[in-house]
């Protein structure tokens, strides 16, 4: 009975894509079964006996503004506070590592570009066209101090680092910087799951997507991962939505993520939003790192989850990740070409990253 329930709603977010056109290039014509249906392509970046996981990766069709024709950015964790940026041409083949410098023990990752400087004007060649967030590993867990911002010129050198703060009543974390402590699903965090910029917002009334800069994060209770909605006007002061949290994990004893649902990428299209986010839990044979599933919205405030994971890491077949399978990082290069980059780990400890397209993204279609 259950699995029909979760059929029927597929079915029926699906008539409901149909029914609508995806606007400009953002052209990603996705049902559910579309945004499901990812084919991996297996390992596309190591770092050899390093650690190399939870990429956020961007692409920009102009090259980030360099003659080099760089279209792809990634910047990914080594565990232990380190950030690596490397670039490509395809987003298969990537250049030598690159250190970022100017961030405290950063982890968990969320870069941001605006070529615009962010609305800063006059944008002149030394404004910052970049924004990183990020899981500060030496701060207060169980508080808003846990999770840091900073800019850059060029996404390696970052300066103007900060601890982001809170609306008093509306708070992300309810822990205390100092002490910790607090209750609920969010009294502490492991940082940003998705940040999205939005030029040329009002920045006014309660409904998030008003605003300048809306963030998914993560909030915990010592046990669970769920994930929470805020906004934000200058990306450094957050208001919490009121209909925390928006994606929750799976309530079912039974549910592949019963324990976790968080990180990942949130894009949206004329025909809604789409959420890939991590999952898992002592059912499934792991937590938050067990597996990547889907969840739509019309609104971006209410999700419906599809039949879920996509992939899980006891996938058969799938050696090069069936410790870790988590942390989805989609992009789209603006032609209707999505590519998914993930965190893995395989039973040698090796953390890679790997690359997944859609089914009906395959050969030239699927690069530059």
């Amino acid at each position: 009975m259950k699995k029909l329930m979760i059929l029927a709603a597929v079915l029926a977010l699906t008539g409901i894509i149909a029914g609508r056109q995806a606007m400009g290039d953002r052209s990603f014509g996705l049902s559910p079964t579309d945004a499901m249906a990812w084919s991996d392509l297996g390992i596309v970046y190591g770092a050899g006996a390093e650690k190399a996981y939870y990429p956020s990766v961007l692409y920009d069709r102009h090259g980030f503004g360099d003659r080099h024709g760089l279209k792809y950015k990634m910047w990914y964790s080594d565990g232990d506070g380190a950030v690596t940026m490397v670039t490509s041409r395809n987003g298969r083949s990537w250049s030598n590592p690159i250190v970022n410098e100017g961030l405290g023990r950063a982890h968990h990752v969320q870069v941001v570009y605006d070529p615009n400087c962010f609305g800063v004007t006059p944008c002149e060649s030394s404004g910052a066209r970049y924004k990183i967030w990020y899981w500060d590993t030496d701060a207060q867990l169980y508080s808003i101090c846990a999770v840091g911002t900073a800019e850059s010129i060029d996404g390696v050198y970052w300066t103007d680092e900060t601890t982001l703060t809170q609306s008093e009543t509306s708070p992300l974390v309810t822990g205390d910087c100092s002490i910790g402590g607090g209750t609920g699903w969010n009294r502490g965090s492991y940082g940003p799951i998705d940040v999205i910029y939005q030029q040329g917002a009002l920045n006014t009334g309660d409904d998030p997507w008003n605003y300048s800069y809306v963030m998914f994060y993560d909030g915990t209770n010592g046990s669970n991962e769920e994930t929470g909605l805020a906004y934000s006007t200058d990306g450094k002061r957050w208001t919490a939505y009121v209909g925390n949290p928006v994606l929750r994990r799976g309530l079912l004893t039974d549910a592949w993520d019963n324990n976790d649902a968080a990180y990942g990428t949130v894009l949206s299209n004329n025909n809604g939003f789409h959420f890939w986010y991590s999952g898992g839990g002592p059912a499934s044979g792991g937590y938050v790192h067990a597996g990547i599933g889907y969840a739509f919205s019309l609104d971006g405030l209410t999700w419906t989850k599809a039949l879920n994971p996509i992939f899980h890491i006891n996938d058969e077949g799938a050696s090069h990740r069936n410790e870790r399978t988590y942390t989805p990082s989609v992009v789209d290069d603006g032609r209707g070409r999505l590519k998914m980059y993930y965190s893995a780990k395989n039973a040698d400890g090796d953390y890679s990253i790997g690359l997944a397209v859609l089914r009906h993204c395959r050969g030239r279609y699927c690069d530059d």
